[in-house]
């Protein structure tokens, strides 16, 4: 906060020395077109993913806007509070902030915030990821997650695929991997598909009201609507 208050008020010292210019100081008009954007403000953060994810978000506004380097620095630091203020006025110590460039702020931010340690337990977390207890939906949700500390894992739509089928709980993999389509977006509608399929089919099995003639209608519903959903996946093609 002091280094923002340093950095607006020597903008309206210079503002002094052109009184009949009527424009605002560029720095100070700058700041006021960044604050509007409202970026979002950064203390700490319980995953490193969310320390990156806070850094692209503020390097975006502030290529928005259009800001040099120096303000860039001034205007992320500016977002700063709590644990990260104060790593940031530490840094300021061995870094003079005249001296600081943005790519300087980003490396710094990132070996404090994001730990190593825990991006490499994160992609062991994702390699290891099986869907075992979790529904669908939430083994889809924590794949998404942990697939982003590992990129060079699924980088490639088949890469992505073997990876997702290799979590999965045995039924729905190969029930999956038999369905033929085009992209990894439509292997997950279809698993919804299968999923909801194989619930009728467990509950049906489950009643005890339930007699062989209803299981053996459902079950051959259930195929002829799997059998279906191959073959408009294929004419699409």
């Amino acid at each position: 906060m002091q280094t923002m208050n340093q950095f607006i008020a020597n903008q309206n010292q210079n503002n002094n020395h052109h009184n009949n210019n009527n424009n605002p100081p560029p720095g100070v008009d700058m700041l006021t077109r960044f604050l509007r954007l409202r970026s979002a403000k950064f203390s700490t953060a319980h995953e490193p993913m969310i320390a990156l994810d806070w850094l692209r978000s503020v390097d975006k506004d502030l290529v928005t806007v259009g800001c040099t380097d120096a303000e860039k620095v001034r205007f992320a630091a500016h977002l700063l509070e709590g644990p990260a203020a104060s790593w940031w006025d530490n840094f300021q110590i061995t870094h003079p902030i005249d001296d600081i460039t943005w790519e300087m702020f980003q490396e710094g931010f990132r070996t404090a915030h994001v730990s190593s340690g825990i991006m490499s337990l994160k992609r062991r977390e994702f390699r290891n990821l099986r869907q075992n207890y979790r529904t669908v939906s939430e083994y889809i949700d924590e794949f998404s997650n942990l697939a982003r500390y590992a990129p060079e894992d699924v980088d490639t739509d088949s890469k992505r695929k073997e990876r997702f089928l290799d979590g999965l709980s045995d039924d729905l993999a190969i029930q999956l991997s038999v369905v033929h389509v085009p992209d990894f977006q439509t292997r997950w509608t279809k698993l919804e598909f299968l999923r909801e399929s194989g619930t009728k089919l467990r509950t049906a099995r489950g009643s005890t009201t339930t007699t062989t003639t209803t299981r053996k209608r459902i079950r051959g519903s259930v195929l002829t609507m799997m059998g279906m959903a191959i073959l408009n996946t294929t004419s699409m093609e």
